[in-house]
């Protein structure tokens, strides 16, 4: 299978992972709220946010290992491969280790750091131990994901994702309607994640021949060249759950757990909507560290122009229907209680979410070239920032969980703008100013039909969907002028004709 045929095959591999986590998160947040109450829920998301850092124990080691898994395939070495992965997972098997440990510390002091209620300190403790496990798990397991990505099988990844994610939703539904609560959704997610991991392994040990696990070949020279090139994705990994998590912390920190919940459920939908553009984006680091190591650079700039345009071609309609809808779709989505203390929230955080969802193609094709050094300071910074702009806006002007919002959203959009746009098309080698030609104004003026239907129907015809046959009816008119404009303002022709023949019977009409 050529590299493009392989791109398209992965990105489709990817999005049928995305519609399946999207459409069981969409059904699951809402259904598990309704089930366990607020405070339960509050209580499940600060969990997964604070298991979350442990992902820093992996130093980034993933990155290396499928940026370097392709680079050997290409060199033909084996040895290679066997010696970088053998490496990362003896790390690994330490990390986790660690993580177990962190897992019993957080589990102990849980309830008397968040205020729990007493009801709930029980519950709440044997929620962070499970969760905690499946998280030792996901460390362990790692570097097979990374095997799979690197050889570029995201389909099998497709394969293991989709099953845990169907199995979860199954699994909850059962114990929710049987009557349990929070302990049952947190040990049905801890078992699914092992099956996840495992069947990864598994994959990975069936599809990569030169594969084999033997952790004699562990080297510390391998780990120290690894951790040298892993240290920036450190960083970026630290930055990001900073900015994805942090808020979460903060917010149950100062408040409690039932106000986590009102910021949670926002944030819920636009990381659904942030999955749909990075589920198109992963792919491409280990085509562009294939074209790199092949010295293929305008292929590559080619590659990052592209994505970048695409990324924006999904983030600025999503963003648009999130601001202007804001109201409707929580109130659909979790109902009345729900929609005036958090709709704001959502307007926010999709608005600032925008630009950080621009800049993920660039990050996966700046990796992949290995020249990603100051990308995590970078986003390290906007996280650091984004943390004490909110503390400022809710210490010192006491604007709430609205402040928490405001100064993530903020910095996120300014140092993405002005820092991280201009520093990813230097590593890449074109300017600004061609990005901005190439990406940004094909993907706005194709949003430009969009936007129009959208204002439309919300400030002509005033239309407010009511329950979730209005909402997709809605989603329905909309979608029209949206591929219009992606079809005739934002494709060239090129893509065009690339796209037909994509098609089941384009390849047919075009070779006519």
């Amino acid at each position: 299978m050529d590299q493009s045929t392989r791109l398209i095959v992965n990105t489709v591999s990817n999005y049928a992972t995305l519609a399946v986590n999207a459409l069981v998160g969409f059904l699951l947040a809402p259904y598990i709220l309704s089930r366990i109450g607020q405070e339960s829920y509050g209580i499940w998301a600060l969990t997964g946010s604070l298991l979350a850092y442990s992902q820093i124990l992996s130093l980034g080691l993933n990155s290396a290992v499928n940026r370097w898994v392709p680079m050997y395939l290409v060199e033909k070495d084996a040895e290679g491969i066997n010696r970088v992965v053998n490496t990362t997972l003896y790390f690994y098997l330490v990390a986790s280790g660690i993580v177990g440990v962190g897992v019993a510390v957080l589990a102990f002091g849980f309830p008397s750091w968040f205020d729990v209620a007493p009801a709930l300190q029980s519950a709440s403790r044997i929620t962070v131990a499970l969760v905690g496990a499946a998280f030792v798990i996901v460390v362990t397991l790692n570097v097979f994901a990374a095997v799979l990505s690197g050889i570029q099988r995201y389909d099998l990844m497709a394969l293991s994702d989709i099953a845990s994610d169907l199995g979860r939703c199954l699994g909850v539904v059962i114990v929710l309607s049987n009557g349990f609560g929070l302990v049952a959704v947190a040990a049905v997610f801890a078992a699914t994640i092992a099956v996840r991991g495992s069947l990864k392994a598994v994959l990975a040990m069936r599809t990569c021949e030169e594969l084999r696990i033997d952790l004699s070949l562990a080297r510390w020279q391998t780990f120290r060249e690894m951790i040298g090139y892993s240290i920036n994705t450190v960083l970026y990994t630290c930055g990001q759950l900073i900015q994805r998590q942090a808020a979460l912390i903060l917010v149950g920190l100062l408040y409690d757990a039932a106000a986590v919940t009102l910021y949670a459920m926002p944030l819920v939908l636009v990381s659904l909507g942030g999955q749909l553009v990075t589920s198109g984006s992963a792919a491409m680091k280990p085509a562009a560290t294939r074209l790199d190591t092949l010295d293929k650079r305008e292929q590559v700039q080619k590659l990052y122009l592209l994505g970048t345009k695409y990324a924006l071609l999904l983030a600025l309609p999503l963003t648009a229907f999130f601001v202007a809808y804001a109201d409707p779709i929580l109130h659909v989505w979790l109902g009345e209680s729900y929609m005036a203390s958090s709709s704001i929230l959502l307007a926010i955080l999709a608005s600032g979410a925008v630009v950080y969802l621009w800049h993920m193609p660039a990050f996966f094709i700046v990796v992949g070239m290995g020249k990603h050094r100051m990308f995590g300071l970078l986003t390290l910074l906007r996280a650091i920032l984004s943390l004490l702009t909110a503390v400022i806006l809710t210490g010192v002007f006491e604007l709430g969980i609205v402040g928490v919002a405001i100064g993530f959203a903020s910095c996120e959009a300014a140092v993405g703008l002005f820092l991280i746009t201009p520093y990813c098309c230097r590593c890449v080698g074109i300017t600004v100013r061609r990005e901005l030609r190439s990406s940004f104004v094909p993907a706005a003026l194709a949003t430009l039909p969009f936007a129009v239907a959208l204002g439309c129907a919300h400030r002509i015809f005033h239309f407010q969907p009511e329950n979730i046959l209005e909402m997709l009816s809605l989603c329905g008119v909309l979608i029209v002028p949206l591929l219009a404009g992606w079809w005739f303002l934002g494709f060239t022709d090129e893509e065009k004709q690339r796209f037909a023949r994509a098609l089941p019977l384009g390849g047919r009409f075009t070779r006519r």
